[in-house]
Protein backbone atom coordinates (compact mmCIF):
# COMPACT_ATOMS: atom_id res chain seq x y z
CA UNK A 1 0.00 0.00 0.00
CA UNK A 2 1.44 3.24 -0.82
CA UNK A 3 -0.75 5.60 1.04
CA UNK A 4 -2.13 7.23 -1.66
CA UNK A 5 -4.99 5.30 -2.48
CA UNK A 6 -3.04 2.80 -4.63
CA UNK A 7 -1.00 -0.49 -4.37
CA UNK A 8 1.87 -1.35 -6.40
CA UNK A 9 2.57 -5.14 -7.83
CA UNK A 10 6.06 -6.00 -7.09
CA UNK A 11 6.19 -8.43 -9.68
CA UNK A 12 4.49 -6.70 -12.65
CA UNK A 13 5.62 -2.86 -11.12
CA UNK A 14 2.06 -2.11 -12.21
CA UNK A 15 -0.16 0.34 -10.31
CA UNK A 16 -3.70 -0.36 -8.92
CA UNK A 17 -6.49 1.59 -6.78
CA UNK A 18 -6.50 -0.37 -3.18
CA UNK A 19 -10.23 0.15 -2.82
CA UNK A 20 -12.06 -1.95 -5.16
CA UNK A 21 -15.25 0.10 -6.27
CA UNK A 22 -18.88 -2.18 -5.72
CA UNK A 23 -20.22 -0.96 -8.92
CA UNK A 24 -20.43 -2.99 -12.25
CA UNK A 25 -19.87 -0.83 -15.32
CA UNK A 26 -20.54 -1.21 -19.00
CA UNK A 27 -16.89 -1.38 -21.11
CA UNK A 28 -17.34 1.93 -21.97
CA UNK A 29 -18.48 3.21 -18.83
CA UNK A 30 -15.53 1.47 -17.20
CA UNK A 31 -13.08 3.40 -19.28
CA UNK A 32 -14.67 6.74 -18.58
CA UNK A 33 -14.19 5.58 -14.92
CA UNK A 34 -10.52 4.70 -15.05
CA UNK A 35 -10.05 7.58 -16.80
CA UNK A 36 -11.62 10.33 -14.45
CA UNK A 37 -9.48 8.69 -11.96
CA UNK A 38 -7.12 10.88 -10.00
CA UNK A 39 -4.93 8.68 -7.10
CA UNK A 40 -1.70 9.33 -7.33
CA UNK A 41 -1.66 11.47 -10.39
CA UNK A 42 -3.52 10.79 -13.21
CA UNK A 43 -3.41 8.37 -16.45
CA UNK A 44 -5.45 5.77 -14.94
CA UNK A 45 -6.74 2.85 -17.64
CA UNK A 46 -8.32 -0.24 -17.59
CA UNK A 47 -5.65 -3.74 -17.69
CA UNK A 48 -5.30 -4.95 -20.14
CA UNK A 49 -5.85 -9.18 -20.73
CA UNK A 50 -2.64 -9.99 -20.21
CA UNK A 51 -2.13 -7.89 -16.99
CA UNK A 52 -5.38 -9.15 -15.09
CA UNK A 53 -4.02 -12.35 -16.04
CA UNK A 54 -1.19 -12.19 -14.85
CA UNK A 55 -1.89 -11.01 -11.51
CA UNK A 56 -4.43 -13.51 -11.32
CA UNK A 57 -1.88 -16.00 -11.76
CA UNK A 58 0.07 -15.16 -8.91
CA UNK A 59 -2.82 -14.37 -6.41
CA UNK A 60 -4.90 -17.80 -6.80
CA UNK A 61 -3.04 -21.18 -5.27
CA UNK A 62 -4.34 -24.55 -6.58
CA UNK A 63 -6.63 -25.92 -4.24
CA UNK A 64 -5.23 -28.34 -1.67
CA UNK A 65 -6.20 -31.85 -1.51
CA UNK A 66 -5.76 -34.44 1.24
CA UNK A 67 -5.72 -38.05 0.46
CA UNK A 68 -7.10 -40.00 3.04
CA UNK A 69 -6.48 -43.93 2.93
CA UNK A 70 -9.19 -46.03 3.10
Amino acid sequence: MNGDGTVTDSRSGLLWQQTVDANSYAWVDAKTYCAALSLAGTGWRLPTKAELESFRAATVQPAAREDRGA
